[in-house]
């Protein structure tokens, strides 16, 4: 996987193209939503399918971000939605975005060749679907895993979702190369408007759909706190989480949770339209060397949305439980460690 570049071309006669057949984007969702197939994660995001036999990883369940002749030093992204409940509309947010957020990595060159994961999340105590998981990609193979999600938007109602799920198998099923060989971490943003829980378990106890054996092949002697996840995560991911502010729950009762975990990296998004440019901005400080300001500029050159832009630099400038501004053109926050990337902290 990661071979290829993302084309806006092919993008745009995918999207026309489906348009005149009469398609939505999300034709595994919607065939499953009208009961021409039954709920099921496609084969192109389950979180089970083996790594192929050319990998290194052969027979494993691996998701691999890898140098090559084609793509030498790769910057991995992943991007988790949280598709319940009202966040399953950022999944389609995302892929409108997708010319946004490529063409100006490409145009603006904060990374040399982005590849980029997206996966979904939900709970595994209510939902039939509840971690999809894709492959890295510089392609447009990441346009089809996008359009391969099951939108479930389903949930426990219970102010939580199994994030800490998703973040265990970034931290223990994905390859980072850029990583073994130079120490540089991936980038890895959550989405989405709740908690997740305290701990993920065992699998002992009968209430549960599914547990990480049935969604990875992995067994648990103990349970893995997701605090102890969490920090073993951010060994290999700069790790953000985007709260959607216009989902079911409040700032003051999601937030605390997610700044226990990141601190200063749980981000409060006021506008659901700003995900492509909130990671953009991101990566323009962080590897592009620009500060905050100079960020947001050069992603209106680059022809974003100027209100969504506005509401990413207000997420990444403003944080903290007294909403103080800790960057407005230095573009700093702490905790950022890269080593001799040569990129600025955030």
């Amino acid at each position: 996987m990661g071979g290829g570049s993302w084309s806006t071309d092919a993008y745009d006669a995918r999207s026309l193209a489906k348009a005149a057949a009469g398609k939505s984007t999300f034709d595994h969702s919607d065939a499953i939503r009208s009961g021409q197939k039954a709920a099921a994660v496609h084969d192109l995001l389950n979180p089970r399918i083996l790594a192929g036999d050319k990998s290194p990883h052969a027979g494993q369940v691996m998701r691999e971000c890898m140098v090559s002749d084609e793509h030498p030093n790769p910057t991995p992204i992943a991007v988790l939605l949280d598709v319940t409940g009202s966040n399953y509309q950022a999944a389609v947010t995302v892929h409108s975005k997708l010319p946004n957020l490529q063409g100006a990595l490409q145009r603006k060159g904060y990374v040399d060749d982005p590849q980029i994961l997206v996966g979904a999340i939900g709970d595994a105590f209510s939902d039939t679907v509840p971690l999809q998981i894709g492959q890295f990609e510089s392609d447009n193979r990441l346009d089809e895993q996008i359009e391969a999600m099951y939108l479930e938007g389903n949930g426990g109602g219970q102010v939580h979702e199994t994030y800490e799920i998703g973040a265990y198998f970034m931290a223990r099923h994905t390859y980072l190369e850029p990583l073994e060989r130079d120490g540089k971490k991936g980038y890895l943003f959550f989405i989405g408007d709740e908690m997740p829980y305290e701990s993920i378990h065992t699998g002992d106890f009968g209430y549960a759909r599914h547990t990480i054996e049935s969604l990875t092949g992995d067994k648990l002697d103990e349970p893995i706190s997701t605090e102890a996840i969490f920090a073993e995560l951010k060994e290999k991911y700069e790790v953000f989480f985007l709260f959607q502010k216009q989902g079911a729950y409040t700032e003051d009762r999601i937030l605390p949770a997610w700044k226990k975990l990141l601190g200063e990296r749980a981000l409060v998004l006021d506008d659901p339209n700003a995900v492509a440019e909130t990671i953009a901005l991101t990566l323009a400080v962080l590897e592009g060397g620009l500060t905050l300001d100079d960020g947001l500029d050069d992603l209106k050159d680059a022809g974003m949305d100027d209100g969504a832009v506005r509401a990413a630099g207000k997420a990444l400038a403003v944080v903290g439980s007294g909403r103080a501004a800790v960057a407005t053109t230095s573009g700093e926050l702490p905790g950022i460690d890269n080593g001799d990337s040569g990129a600025e902290r955030l």
